[in-house]
């Protein structure tokens, strides 16, 4: 295992590896995409995001005990457990609830870019924390121009949302101290993101399947969102989505679980610090999609924003 992470640093293997977390971004767009359209209709995020979790969690369980049965992984240790179980338990009642309820209020683009700003400043603190991983010049310098990206595109983006003020200007003070809140909780989901990532890297360091976390994150959010759900209002918020609803929730479920795959993949092989550079590549993806499959307009200010996200993506590239 040290010789496989070993060989890993070389630059032809990191190339190839991080088409992982590249990968990860695009099903992650994907499946924001999907519980973006949910949020829509306002539907009860405790029950969308519970059966996107559930889902994913159950083809995770396929997967990790398929490899487990036939002597191909370990399972984590007692502490690595217990450490898995809390960041998974923060980061689904926490987190994932913060980023639909954001969705509601101030929109995709706002969130996601408040999302990995938390997720950027935590993830170097926690990875030092944790993995005792150091910070090349290299690396800080991606880290620079990802921040520099997130401003440009964010403010590119076309967030209808966010000017959807009530007409009554009583109203609208408490509607804008309601969106930042909500974009201080976005914040504070990328940092539950950041540790959640660093421990199943930890594990992962521990010679543990990639799947196991596959399994057991998504698990946490699935069994405990659907269960809370239930024991509080029995079927009635089941009942009360629709065929399309259900058509979205599980089309989230299919692209988080590819997107997870890809990104417990990337951690594998590749820093906590890293990864999250590359995986901010979803704030450059967005509007790229929105252009090439709706016929979005481009402004000046994605353009810079998608540039600074692939010239740092270059940087981290060539760090070996």
């Amino acid at each position: 295992m040290t010789e496989t992470l070993r060989n890993s640093n070389s630059p032809k293997r990191v190339w190839f590896y991080m088409l992982f977390p590249l990968l990860a971004s695009v099903f992650y767009v994907l499946s924001y995409t999907c519980m973006r359209q949910l949020a829509e209709t306002q539907v009860n995020p405790w029950v969308i995001v519970g059966i996107r979790e559930f889902l994913t969690a159950v083809c995770g369980v396929f997967l990790f005990f398929t490899l487990f049965l036939q002597g191909k992984t370990p399972f984590p240790r007692r502490a690595q457990l217990i450490t898995f179980f809390l960041t998974s338990l923060a980061l689904q009642f926490g987190g994932n609830i913060f980023m639909q309820r954001s969705f509601e209020t101030v929109g995709m683009g706002l969130t996601t870019a408040s999302c990995w700003a938390g997720n950027l400043l935590c993830t170097p603190i926690i990875g030092w924390f944790l993995l005792r991983e150091k910070l090349t010049f290299r690396l800080i310098f991606s880290l620079s121009l990802v921040f520099v990206a997130v401003f440009f595109l964010t403010s590119g983006a076309e967030v209808q949302e966010i000017v959807r003020v009530p007409e009554n200007s009583a109203n609208s003070a408490g509607f804008q101290w309601l969106a930042v809140q909500f974009v201080l909780l976005s914040v504070l989901s990328g940092g539950l993101m950041a540790g959640s990532n660093c421990v199943v890297r930890w594990i992962n360091n521990a010679g543990v399947s990639p799947f196991f976390a596959v399994m057991f994150l998504p698990g946490v959010g699935g069994v405990g969102l659907l269960g809370m759900e239930f024991l509080c209002n029995g079927f009635q918020s089941f009942y009360a989505l629709s065929m399309t609803e259900y058509f979205f929730a599980v089309l989230a479920a299919v692209t988080n679980l590819l997107a997870f795959i890809f990104l417990t993949l990337g951690l594998r092989y590749l820093s906590a610090v890293r990864v999250s550079i590359v995986l901010i590549s979803q704030l450059a993806l967005s509007p790229l999609m929105g252009i090439l499959l709706f016929h979005e307009p481009m402004n000046g200010m994605l353009v810079v924003g998608i540039l600074f996200v692939a010239v740092a993506l270059l940087v981290t590239a060539s760090e070996t």
